[in-house]
């Protein structure tokens, strides 16, 4: 995309943004539906939850965002970041604290409350306590500074494995194997283990690192890895920037970068792409990688 392409040009706003991707989602739920009901025999699986959960955490963020700002649970802004964030000083954070809840009690009451579906519920709320408990000590200390990376990490992989080891024994021996195109099949075996916690704590980060800018079923593991391809790559550029850095590091304690900033969103920023630009162009992305995903499904 073109630096110099404005979204002012073409009359986006961020609320216009919102609403367009809104619809687009929406459509493609009953669209999803409308093919599972000819292929499978049911229907309202992604339409239904999809807008039960969006009207839930409106209702609950119209509830709560008073009293976060009451609290003065704000942001606070990295001094390295780009300085067009710095803007976004005092904005609410915690948001997760009503919005996460909305979604996993929508997923209870729709499949029934299953031992299954607790189970995996309990996984993100478990992920979001560490991000409130994170926020919490940002608010506490006045800086950006949350828990320790080691602390974060350490609560990563031991809420991972605590739900592979259910998994594994709850679960059905498909589990431990990958589908992959053309109908094949890779077993894992005791490799599951490894896998599956990196695939947790992995997601978590990168998903965490991808957080920088505003708005951002099936046993198809591979699938996983195509719709998640745009994280994999916002997690990769940090590595590779904090990598590249520390190699080419010279007397004077100061190394070179790949990029502009880290992670890659920051990169587009700084060449000159509005926060609504790179938005909206991760969202197209992720359309296609999710489509492109979908198309993996035996």
């Amino acid at each position: 995309m073109d630096a110099r392409f404005s979204t002012k040009s073409v009359g986006l706003s961020g609320v216009r943004l919102s609403i367009i991707l809104a619809a687009a989602l929406l459509a493609a739920a009953f669209g999803l539906d409308i093919a599972a009901g000819r292929e499978f025999g049911f229907s309202e699986q992604l339409a239904g939850p999809l807008v039960a959960g969006a009207v839930l955490s409106a209702l609950s963020g119209y509830a709560v965002l008073p009293i976060l700002r009451q609290l003065k649970a704000s942001q606070y802004i990295r001094e390295d970041g780009p300085k067009a964030h710095l803007k976004k000083a005092g904005t609410p954070t915690m948001g997760g604290s009503f919005f996460i809840p909305a979604a996993l009690l929508v997923s209870l009451l729709w499949t029934g409350f299953q031992p299954a579906a607790i189970a995996v519920t309990l996984m993100p709320l478990a992920y979001g306590a560490i991000g409130w408990l994170d926020d919490w000590q940002v608010m506490r200390r006045r800086s950006n500074k949350g828990i320790s990376p080691k602390m974060k990490l350490l609560l990563q992989i031991g809420f991972a494995a605590a739900f592979c080891a259910w998994a594994l024994a709850t679960q059905s021996t498909e589990l431990t194997s990958v589908a992959l195109p053309l109908g094949l099949t890779l077993p894992l075996s005791f490799l599951f283990w490894p896998l599956a916690g990196f695939v947790l704590v992995a997601e978590s980060n990168a998903t965490n690192l991808t957080d920088g800018v505003d708005g951002l079923m099936s046993g198809n593991r591979f699938g996983l890895l195509v719709v998640s391809l745009l994280f994999f790559a916002e997690t990769l550029s940090v590595i590779l920037q904090v990598g590249y850095y520390k190699a080419t590091k010279g007397p004077d304690g100061k190394g070179k970068r790949l990029f502009k900033m880290a992670p890659l969103h920051h990169h587009f920023e700084l060449s000159g792409w509005s926060e609504l630009q790179v938005v909206g162009v991760f969202y197209i992305v992720s359309a296609l990688l999710a489509t492109a995903a979908i198309s993996t499904l035996r």
